[in-house]
């Protein structure tokens, strides 16, 4: 029995959904006729989205999808107007205010009582603006999880056109739910207008999502969207492109893999030069102009001589060893665009010992060996020393809380002036506090 049941469990394609009855469906759909366009109540926004997305059904994708275009019209139109007016209010009373009061808030009754009062107008405008974000992401998560050939047709037919036409900012994450659920559909169903997508679709992350399905699918009809991909603006999807291509290992790729090293710099340019060693075993630095000599000559005897089996390759052949953009303890990276991320907490005050365990000397000890946190900051500075002209930094340290040398999402350029600004920021950084990477990463990404 329990065998049984677990195989129905585990089955692939097997719906992790089913519809509720009539009167609940009921309910939650008058609970979002009247949430869609109120402001906050965050709560019942949650529990009537998790409601309609269980019933994994058609009219409860009508219900998602007229509550994603209201919700997008909802956020950018009223709620942001309305924080835009409490934050202008606020601010002329702060710039009366500061005329007669050195800092904020007043201490006479009548000015705080009017400095709170816009404070909360603030603060509530602020959250409302916030709660239609989250919304909005609730709404794409609840499209990933329909799964029903009746759900996924309306989308098909309807619903995704009535998504994209509605303009404003929520619009990816919305778009992103319904594409998470068509990867979840019969190929035959979907495939088509996915390798559609992939060639024209205005989201990066939306035509990312298709290479992954189509390298993991292996799918029919894919070799042909991701080369159209190796022609995208953003580089993060002709990498993705580069790399679908490696994994459907069809060595008609070669050509349109050496026209896209064409102005490609960076790790674009050294995942160009790696997939093509793949394909062809030669290493020309990710020289455009060696590499189209080559196929010149060599290409058409290569592509007919070929048997379908490739070079074994080490993933570093080919790589260029000299000229890295920069190195950081040894690693050496070609990328345009680097933020380095160190901890700064309390363990990194000790030193290490011959065995490579920690020890009790602290930074700054007289002995002249250095703590973890010396070192760091001395590798750093060597690295960013060297980077070069073209290249966008920033810098992350990180405890019990994230300090960052530019606010994100500023990045600036390798100019002498800006890498000096940055060694003299680090180097007065201490070692202290608790290691909490995960807040790290998430502001360096």
């Amino acid at each position: 029995v329990l065998a049984s049941l677990l195989t129905v469990l585990l089955a692939p394609g097997a719906p992790e959904w089913a519809e509720i009855d009539d009167g609940a469906f009921r309910e939650a759909s008058k609970k979002a006729k009247r949430l869609m366009k109120s402001p906050g109540e965050m709560i019942g926004k949650r529990r009537t989205i998790a409601k309609l997305a269980e019933d994994d059904s058609e009219r409860s994708a009508k219900v998602l999808v007229k509550w994603a275009t209201a919700s997008v019209k909802f956020r950018d139109r009223d709620l942001a107007k309305a924080l835009e007016e409490a934050q202008e209010d606020y601010d002329k009373l702060v710039r009366i205010l500061l005329k007669k009061y050195d800092s904020m808030p007043p201490n006479i009754k009548n000015d705080k009582d009017a400095y709170d009062a816009k404070k909360r107008d603030l603060d509530r405008a602020k959250a409302h603006y916030a709660t239609e974000v989250e919304t909005q992401r609730l709404l794409g998560k609840a499209f990933e999880r329909l799964a029903s050939e009746e759900a996924a047709d309306f989308l098909l037919k309807e619903g995704e056109r009535k998504v994209a036409r509605a303009k404003g900012s929520g619009r990816p994450v919305l778009l992103m739910g319904i594409l998470s659920c068509y990867v979840r559909q019969p190929i035959e169903k979907v495939g088509e207008h996915l390798l559609e997508l992939a060639r024209e679709s205005e989201l990066p992350e939306g035509r990312i999502r298709i290479l992954n399905w189509i390298a993991s699918s292996k799918v029919e009809g894919g070799f042909d969207a991701a080369v159209a991909c190796l022609q995208a603006d953003a580089d993060v999807v002709k990498r993705s492109a580069v790399f679908t291509l490696q994994v459907l290992d069809d060595p008609r790729c070669v050509k349109p893999l050496i026209d896209a090293l064409e102005g490609a710099e960076g790790i674009l340019r050294e995942d160009l030069e790696r997939t093509l060693h793949f394909f062809t075993g030669q290493s020309f630095e990710g020289d455009h102009g060696v590499w189209s000599l080559w196929w010149e000559k060599e290409g058409d005897s290569w592509f007919k001589a070929d048997d379908g089996t490739r070079y074994p390759t080490d993933p570093d052949a080919g790589k260029k060893k000299e000229g890295a953009t920069t190195s950081f303890y040894g690693v050496e990276t070609k990328s345009k665009r680097i933020v380095f991320v160190l901890d700064r907490s309390g363990s990194m005050r000790t030193g290490m010992n011959a065995t490579g365990n920690p020890h009790p000397p602290q930074e700054g000890d007289e002995s002249g060996e250095k703590s973890k946190i010396e070192l760091a900051r001395e590798q750093l500075e060597k690295s960013i020393e060297t980077l070069p002209k073209g290249v966008w930094f920033n810098v992350v340290f990180y405890s019990t809380d994230v300090q960052v040398w530019k606010d994100p999402p500023e990045m600036v350029p390798a100019t002498e002036a800006n890498k000096q600004a940055a060694i003299a920021w680090f180097m007065e950084i201490p070692a202290d506090g608790y290691t909490q990477t995960f807040a790290a990463l998430g502001k360096a990404l």
